[in-house]
């Protein structure tokens, strides 16, 4: 793994640590420059956050592994996050990314967004106290980090656990009580083992 200039250990002195179990950080890319665009991490749905460069080779050498695990699993959502292009203008990253992207087709299987104001490398690759990419983050069903590492080392096994996860507040089985309601109780029994009838009904 290379090396990310961005990615400063004095910017994460005083905040709390990004692990697995933590809840997923704002996820605040300006720009998609390919794929389909969305703005927020929607609840009950499992996301894998890659962070990348043009310039990294071991980034490249991830994207088959990565477009292959979003072909494979279609309810899933990958998306690559450009922040740490070696250029000091929203115009040459996006024109760096483009250009990598042309090279390659126009797509490499997955949507491509940039972080001009290196937010998202902050809230997530500086809190984790990574500094090194490529970096995969999970983010399970309820939101919060279920995985950080590279994404030839154990991502495929993350993403199946954050997928056959429940989902927050998923509906109960039929006939099965809402979580924290009581119990309802039991029918009363006669000494034969029916249900009790109540005063006046037939007998």
């Amino acid at each position: 793994m290379i090396s990310a200039a961005i990615v400063s250990a004095a910017a994460a002195l005083g905040a709390d640590v990004l692990s697995v179990g933590s809840r997923a950080p704002a996820f605040t890319p300006e720009k998609f420059m390919s794929g389909s665009a969305f703005t927020a991490l929607e609840p009950g749905k499992v996301y894998v956050i890659e962070f990348w460069a043009t310039w990294c080779p071991p980034c490249v050498r991830a994207m088959p592994h990565l477009a292959k695990l979003q072909a494979e699993n279609p309810d899933i959502t990958v998306v690559g996050i450009a922040a740490m292009e070696r250029v000091n203008d929203n115009e040459a990253r996006e024109r760096k990314v483009t250009e990598f992207l042309q090279g390659r087709g126009g797509s490499v299987g997955f949507p491509i967004a940039v972080d001009h104001d290196a937010s998202m490398a902050k809230d997530w690759m500086n809190a984790a106290k990574k500094g090194s990419i490529p970096c995969s983050f999970v983010v399970g069903k309820d939101g919060k980090i279920a995985y950080i590492g590279h994404p030839e080392m154990g991502l495929d096994e993350a993403v199946r656990r954050a997928k056959a996860a429940p989902a927050p507040n998923a509906p109960a089985e039929p006939g099965a009580p809402a979580p924290g309601a009581p119990a309802k109780p039991a029918a009363p029994q006669d000494g034969a083992g029916s249900p009790a009838t109540s005063p006046g009904s037939a007998p």
